[in-house]
């Protein structure tokens, strides 16, 4: 298992980027909170993405990892909480669960 890091000082989501890899290296994901403390990332073309789901552009700095960008009111609603999030992937997406 692997880990994503919220920082919700800088507002950004980090991805390693061996998953984002298997992915494809997607330039779009999708943060949708499943249950209490998991949050999936979705491929934007996926069936299981809620309506109001928002779409998000991933970065790919050149001397950091890879993130996408979520404002203080929808990581509240994303239930993100600062620190490790442990990480895996599950066919074309990754699912997140804060790392207590």
């Amino acid at each position: 298992m692997t880990a994503l890091r919220w920082n919700a000082k800088n507002g950004a989501l980090s991805i390693p980027l061996h998953m984002l890899d298997a992915l494809h290296r997607p330039t779009h994901l999708v943060a949708q909170r499943e249950d209490d403390a998991v949050v999936v990332l979705y491929l934007p073309w996926d069936i299981r993405i809620r309506s109001e789901s928002k779409v998000r552009k991933v970065n790919y700095p050149e001397r950091a990892m890879p993130r996408i960008s979520i404002g203080p009111d929808p990581a509240h609603e994303l239930g993100l909480i600062d620190g490790r999030w442990k990480a895996e992937l599950r066919s074309t997406c990754i699912v997140a669960m804060f790392d207590q």
